[in-house]
């Protein structure tokens, strides 16, 4: 079985638009204290992350309320150049599990019609290496049409080193209480029964 840590550094992946970048401070330190002992400070949404219902819906599910299961299974990688369209994804789903992760640095977006199209398919989570799965004008409606539908999300995923094909996810989010979202592990296994 080979793992892929498909996550990316939580201190140096780039934050999303004018989020403020995470902060490290040590609080104890071995010299003087006998112990290192640091504190974050960050968005919940810095570096590989998951978003929850809570993070365009008002009333919706947190971060601790998403079913895990959503976060480990079967999935497909795959690579696009540019935003997926509706008649991008219905080809897609073709020949992909109901967990599809999308390569394509900053260019792997949904667009509006796709997220419209998904919410009719059997997609448990949609994840992208981009920083978010919408861009520009439609970031709120993508997002709100997939998360209202329960799909779960994962961005900022690093696949540099994934070829395209199906892979077994294990991705769950920090249990964080009342959150819109959380930082996640995500790794990819792959065996012979991926």
């Amino acid at each position: 079985m080979k793992i892929y840590d498909i996550t990316q550094g939580f201190f140096s992946a780039p934050p999303y638009e004018d989020d403020p970048k995470a902060i490290l401070d040590t609080i104890k330190n071995i010299d003087n204290d006998g112990y290192k002992l640091s504190r974050v400070s960050a968005v919940v949404h810095t570096a590989t992350h998951a978003d929850a219902p809570s993070h365009f819906l008002n009333g919706a599910d947190s971060i601790d309320k998403m079913p895990l299961d959503l976060y480990i299974g079967v999935c497909s990688v795959v690579t696009v150049n540019s935003k997926l369209t509706a008649e991008d994804i219905k080809e897609l789903l073709l020949y992909s599990r109901n967990r599809l992760l999308l390569r394509g640095k900053q260019s792997a977006f949904l667009t509006a019609e796709a997220a419209e199209f998904i919410k009719k398919e059997q997609l448990v989570l949609i994840g992208t290496e981009a920083n978010s799965i919408g861009d520009g004008d439609e970031t709120a409606i993508v997002h709100k049409t997939i998360l209202n539908k329960g799909i779960a999300i994962l961005e900022n995923l690093d696949l540099s080193t994934v070829k395209d094909g199906d892979y077994f996810l294990f991705a769950p989010p920090i249990k964080m209480e009342g959150l819109e979202g959380a930082p996640v592990r995500a790794v990819l296994l792959q065996s012979d029964w991926s």
